[in-house]
């Protein structure tokens, strides 16, 4: 949506928020969650949450109050997006893994020795599930760890764009499954962050595969 007034962007911003608050919290959501200090239904460790990009509006409408700060593109079209965000309790860093980011998260975690940050390590562009390095290098440099996430949904609404992006219907039965987190050494070099970068890799994939299991019986592609 690319809405350009500034006010006219807060407005549709607020609206937008409200409608996605009400639409996800009528999902029946089912969670796996092992590690009480990574979930983030309460008070959390600080950590970089991820999940792929097709599944983020659920975590959004769910999430966004817990003190989180969500890493949204620079693009004009993003900017709606991070109106929604704001609306609903989440703070923006605008950039992306690679480009931007690294500077403002750090600042923001100097003042807030609680906020998490919440990404998608195959966005903004894709390929589509697919984790780039800028994720990795992200947690090297701010000393938290990943936590990868996978959501599941019953019979969706899926965008014709690159990543598929879900709409969750209404009412349905949803799933949120948590993974081990992954703590990147701050002095990893390139050829190590690529062995991180497979592992978040393997890992989102896991509970991508988990989360389809919990609410469909069948892994969905």
């Amino acid at each position: 949506m690319r809405i350009k007034h500034p006010a006219l962007l807060r407005l549709t911003g607020m609206f937008g928020a409200w409608i996605l608050r009400f639409w996800t919290c009528s999902q029946r959501v089912r969670y796996s969650i092992s590690d009480p200090l990574m979930d983030p239904r309460r008070r959390h460790r600080p950590c970089i949450y991820v999940c792929w990009h097709e599944c983020l509006l659920m975590p959004v409408g769910l999430f966004a109050q817990r003190r989180f700060a969500v890493l949204a593109s620079r693009n004009r079209d993003a900017e709606w997006l991070s109106q929604i965000m704001h609306w609903l309790g989440s703070r923006v860093v605008r950039g992306s893994t690679s480009r931007g980011a690294v500077r403002a998260t750090r600042e923001m975690l100097r003042n807030a020795s609680e906020m998490s940050l919440a990404t998608a390590p195959d966005g903004p562009h894709g390929p589509r599930r697919r984790v780039q390095p800028g994720v990795i290098y992200l947690a090297s440099r701010t000393g938290l760890p990943i936590a990868p996430f996978g959501f599941g949904y019953r019979r969706p609404w899926r965008a014709r764009s690159w990543d598929r992006f879900v709409l969750p219907r209404p009412f349905d039965v949803a799933s949120c499954v948590a993974g081990q987190l992954i703590w990147v050494r701050p002095e990893a070099g390139a050829d190590e962050r690529e062995q991180y970068r497979a592992l978040l890799q393997k890992e989102l994939e896991r509970v991508q595969l988990e989360a389809d299991h919990m609410v469909n019986g069948a892994a969905r592609p």
